[in-house]
């Protein structure tokens, strides 16, 4: 009886310090496992903040295409205007010859018949 006592305390002891072990290892799981959840949560909050960024790098590049669309607009109607203005230039330089041309002929046109010269 007392054999069977004492093996069943010596089985009672491995059975105590198995368990001793296993709760370490369950300890040591569980650590691992906050870890690994803490990176995972990590990883989806990066890429999570990686989407949005992609987003609003999108919405910026929308933004620049659209401005820049505009500017090419301007540029061109600018373009335009100074080709019109400089086409107005020439238009009045010519108109102004004119007007200088016509008002030369119609001094000349005021003007006493030449005397001949006592030269001859």
């Amino acid at each position: 009886m007392w054999r069977n006592f004492v093996n069943l305390l010596r089985r009672g002891i491995t059975l105590w310090t198995q368990i001793d072990r296993l709760e370490a290892d369950l300890d040591r799981l569980l650590n691992d496992h906050e870890k690994l959840n803490e990176v995972v949560e990590r990883l989806i909050f990066e890429q999570q903040r990686d989407r949005e960024h992609a987003i609003l790098e999108r919405e910026k590049v929308a933004q620049l295409e659209q401005k820049n669309a505009r500017l090419n607009d301007t540029v061109t109607r600018l373009e335009c205007e100074l080709q019109r203005d400089r086409d107005n230039a020439a238009h009045q330089r010519v108109n102004l010859q004119l007007l200088l041309e016509n008002t030369l002929l119609k001094f000349e046109r005021r003007l006493p018949p030449a005397k001949p010269t006592k030269d001859k």
